[in-house]
């Protein structure tokens, strides 16, 4: 048994394969698009989760000092409102 395949219905099976690739690399190009926002958006969230503990870590020493502080010098309040300012002043 010979096939035969006329040239315009090669033509055509070659245009609609053409077409299915070119919709298959914009899906794929979409794809790419959305990992990489995806893995950006993470990143960023990374970040901003460091900086969280960071900051919360120093909050945490400087509620450590203020106790320490207001515990030991319950006398002295201006050192205690000193150590309020300095924290107040660091957090910004």
């Amino acid at each position: 048994m010979k096939l035969v395949v006329k040239d315009s219905e090669f033509e055509s099976q070659v245009e609609k394969i053409l077409e299915v690739n070119a919709t298959i690399n914009d899906a794929a190009l979409q794809t790419k698009n959305v990992l990489e926002s995806i893995l950006e958006d993470a990143i960023v969230d990374k970040y901003i989760n460091e900086a969280i503990d960071n900051k919360m870590r120093k909050i945490h020493s400087y509620a450590d000092k203020l106790v320490l502080l207001s515990n030991n010098d319950k006398t002295n309040v201006s050192n205690f409102i000193n150590y309020i300012a300095e924290l107040d002043s660091k957090l910004d």
